[in-house]
């Protein structure tokens, strides 16, 4: 099974198969899933949905990783804990910010907001990762350069 997965190819058929499935489920029974108020309809079509989306998912994070958007999908995973810890905070300060300047946010304000919020919180890690003492905090132990060996 593990083999199957590493050596993963997709298949256009099954592709089209799958995303032509999903598309008639929401086209004709439009199952619905409301997390917050805990209420669904077809939950059997919802998660039939969710079941056969994983293969155009896979497929998709397959082309990206043959492409030169790997090395940025892998970079923004590699600090994702930066970006998960601080860019709602940062998100939430930009947009009282913009509020409080004209009443309403038009969408490049909002894709202006988005890519700050993202972006500083990975200024944010590369610092960190600068500073061993502060690496104590965010990253595991054996990337800290106050306990590599020193050659002696």
């Amino acid at each position: 099974m593990r083999d199957a997965i590493l050596r993963f190819v997709p298949r256009t058929h099954w592709l089209l198969l799958t995303i032509g499935l999903v598309a008639l489920i929401q086209y004709f029974i439009r199952p619905s899933l409301n997390l917050n108020a805990r209420s669904h309809e077809s939950f059997f079509f919802c998660l039939l949905s969710a079941l056969l989306m994983i293969y155009p998912v896979l497929s998709l994070s397959f082309l990206i990783s043959r492409t030169r958007l790997r090395t940025l999908f892998s970079y923004l995973g590699a600090m994702s804990l930066f970006i998960l810890l601080f860019y709602y905070v940062i998100m939430m300060h930009l947009i009282r910010l913009f509020k409080s300047l004209d009443g309403a946010i038009s969408w490049g304000e909002e894709a202006m907001i988005l890519a700050v919020s993202v972006a500083v919180p990975l200024l944010i890690g590369e610092t960190v990762k600068r500073i061993p003492l502060l690496a104590l905090f965010f990253r595991p132990i054996k990337l800290n350069p106050l306990f590599q060996r020193r050659p002696s």
